[in-house]
């Protein structure tokens, strides 16, 4: 999950920073230096994806219980965000420069070729 929200493009990771900075705002310093900050913002990017307004669904996760005894406050809002927002623990992963640069190769379209027709035997004339 970590190694998802560090390949999460610059504008999402601020979008979702700053929906942590919204909903904890004197938290958000701590969170940042968290181990688990890329998971979260990961995680509110699935989110997003799923349908859900990451925002209002942090807000849920955080108004559940406290979360001043949790030993990492990231890694417990991810817990609550994935069950909140059903979102699957191995959602796929975000898109890289490669595969975006592979699926444009791909996605070009291609000139017409003529469909390539079996040489067939010549009949036989029945005598």
């Amino acid at each position: 999950m970590s190694d998802h929200g560090q390949r999460l493009p610059s504008p999402a990771r601020q979008r979702h920073t700053g929906a942590v900075e919204a909903v904890l705002p004197d938290q958000a310093d701590e969170l940042r230096s968290e181990r688990g900050f890329a998971a979260l913002l990961a995680t509110l990017d699935q989110a997003r994806c799923a349908g859900h307004a990451p925002e209002a669904l942090l807000q849920r996760a955080v108004a559940q219980r406290e979360l001043n005894t949790a030993d990492s406050v990231t890694d417990l809002l991810v817990w609550r965000l994935r069950r909140l927002g059903n979102v699957p623990a191995h959602a796929p992963r975000p898109p890289t420069t490669k595969t975006i640069q592979q699926q444009a190769r791909t996605d070009r379209p291609r000139t017409a070729t003529p469909a390539r027709i079996p040489a067939q035997p010549e009949p036989r004339h029945r005598r």
